[in-house]
Parts: structure tokens; C-alpha cells; sequence
């Protein structure tokens, strides 16, 4: 695991709300890294945005991607995941309470070449000021 912050932010001035990077991170452990043999690896990385009043949080994991964690997790048939609904609820009401903008994220699917699946990359905009 690696874990690397801009050095041009601000650490003691920089508030990020509770429970918003951390179903991310699980996320990539349970469904991502679970499944590989060997060789897993995650970085968190936190960096300034271009418009300078956002966080930038890319979570980014080498597991065995979204498609094959699904197909893996299908014996499951009862189970209905609620980690993104309920991450999105959370980003909200962070948003509100804050009277900020809201808080966004990307999900992108890695793939090799050869179309092999790479992991996942989770990018999360977190405003961190009122400009």
C-alpha cells in the first residue's frame, strides 16, 4: 500500500469529512484485492485540483476489476450492495451540511492491452473551501 500527500497542501488546514474516503478503500480490499493471488497493491493519493479549492483523492487498486469481483461475488444471490447508494447519500448531506459544493467521484475500470481487466480507479473531488 502507498499513500502519498501533495506537498503544497495545507495538511492542518484541510478538513475531510468522516466515512468519505474509507467505503472506497474497503471497497477496494473486499471486492478488488480479495480475489488476487498475489501481488495486490493500493495507492492513495491526495492532491490539490486545479481550481485550488478541492481535494483531489484517487484510490486506485490492481485487483481483478469490477466485472470479475461481480462474477465472483454471484454465489451471493441474496446479498444487494448498498456501499455506493449509501456513499452518495453521505456525500450529500456532507454537501449540505457544509453549504459547499458537492463532492464528486469517478469510477473508471483499468484494462491492460490486451483488454485484461487492471483494477479500479476511484477519483473523488472534495471541495475544501467556500470559493
Amino acid at each position: 500500500m502507498s499513500f502519498w500527500v501533495d506537498p503544497t497542501l495545507d495538511v492542518y488546514a484541510i478538513n475531510i469529512p468522516n466515512m468519505i474516503i474509507q467505503p472506497f478503500v474497503e471497497n477496494a480490499f473486499l471486492h478488488g484485492l480479495m480475489h488476487k493471488k498475489t501481488g495486490g497493491q493500493l495507492s492513495i493519493r491526495l492532491a490539490a485540483a486545479e481550481q485550488a479549492d478541492s481535494l483531489v483523492c484517487t484510490i486506485e487498486d490492481n485487483g481483478v476489476g469490477r466485472k470479475r469481483a461481480a462474477a465472483l461475488n454471484q454465489w451471493r444471490q441474496n446479498h444487494t450492495s448498498k456501499g455506493i447508494s449509501i456513499t452518495e447519500k453521505r456525500l450529500q448531506l456532507t454537501s449540505q451540511l457544509l453549504h459547499k459544493k458537492p463532492v464528486e467521484y469517478q469510477i473508471e475500470d483499468l484494462y491492460a492491452s490486451d483488454g485484461a481487466a487492471m483494477g479500479t480507479k476511484i477519483i473523488l473531488y472534495i471541495p475544501y473551501s467556500d470559493k
